[in-house]
C-alpha cells in the first residue's frame, strides 16, 4: 500500500479467487480505484462478473486473496475481530437488492437496529432515525411493519437503516433490482440526494445502465478487471 494518506477509499491490486477441485476460480484481478468523500461510482457487469464480490470485500464481509483496502488510512483487515466489527458497523452502510427488514419490527425499530451493537439506542439515535424517516418520506409510516409497506417503502427504509450510523461508505448491491422502473427511479434519486447531503462515498453495483448514468463515475468489470467508462 502506498504510504501517502488519502482521505477516502483506496483499493490497490485487489484480487479474489476461490479454490476449486480443478484450479482456482479467479473472480477479481488487480482492482485499483480511489473514491473521495461525496463521490459516487457505479459498477456495471453481468451476473457472475464479480460486482457483489467487490462490494463484499470493501464492506469486509469477505477477505481478499491479495491486495489492499484503506479507508482514510485504516486497513480494516489489520484490525482484530472486535475492532473490525466496530469498523463495519460505523464506517460501512449496506443496501441490498432484498431489503432484509425484520418482519416483526416496525420501520423505526428496523432503522435503529445497527445502533443496538453499542447498547440501547441513545436519544440522538432516535432523533436521527426520525430525521431519516422524514427525509425518505416515511415519517407517517414509522410504526408500520414491513408487510404493511410497498416494495419502494421497504427499500427506502433499508436506505435509512444503512445511513443511521453516518457511515463513510455506502455500498448498494442492485438496490433497485426488485422495483418497477418508476419506483426504482424514485429510490435511486433519493439515495443520491441523501448521499450528497451526508457527503458519503457511494459505490453501487447494478445491471441497469439508466441507474449507472445517475452516478458521477461508472466502471465495468470485464474478466475480473475493472475498466473505467
Amino acid at each position: 500500500m502506498t504510504s501517502n494518506f488519502y482521505d477516502g477509499l483506496r483499493v490497490e491490486n485487489l484480487s479474489k479467487e476461490y479454490q476449486t477441485p480443478a484450479e482456482p476460480l479467479v473472480v477479481l484481478q488487480d482492482i485499483d480505484l480511489e473514491l473521495g468523500q461525496g463521490e459516487s461510482l457505479a459498477i456495471l457487469g453481468p451476473s457472475g462478473s464479480g460486482k457483489s464480490t467487490l462490494l463484499h470485500l470493501i464492506g469486509t464481509l469477505d477477505e481478499p486473496t491479495s491486495g489492499n483496502i484503506e479507508l482514510s488510512g485504516i486497513d480494516p483487515f489489520s484490525l482484530d475481530e472486535q475492532d473490525l466489527a466496530h469498523y463495519r458497523n460505523h464506517k460501512i452502510g449496506f443496501v441490498f437488492q432484498e431489503h432484509y427488514l425484520l418482519p416483526q419490527c416496525t420501520l423505526l425499530e428496523n432503522i435503529l437496529l445497527p445502533t443496538l451493537a453499542t447498547g440501547n439506542p441513545q436519544a440522538s439515535a432516535n432523533a436521527r432515525a426520525h430525521d431519516l424517516l422524514q427525509r425518505v418520506g416515511l415519517a407517517d409510516r414509522h410504526q408500520h411493519r414491513p408487510a404493511e409497506c410497498s416494495g419502494g417503502e421497504r427499500q427506502r427504509a433499508a436506505l435509512a437503516r444503512a445511513l443511521i450510523m453516518q457511515p463513510q461508505v455506502l455500498l448498494a448491491d442492485e438496490p433497485t433490482g426488485n422495483l418497477d422502473r418508476q419506483t426504482a427511479d424514485q429510490v435511486a434519486d433519493l439515495m443520491l440526494e441523501v448521499q450528497r447531503d451526508e457527503n458519503t462515498i457511494l459505490m453501487l453495483a447494478t445491471h441497469s445502465r439508466a441507474l449507472a448514468e445517475k452516478m458521477q463515475r461508472t466502471a465495468e468489470l470485464v474478466d475480473g478487471r475493472l475498466q473505467s467508462k
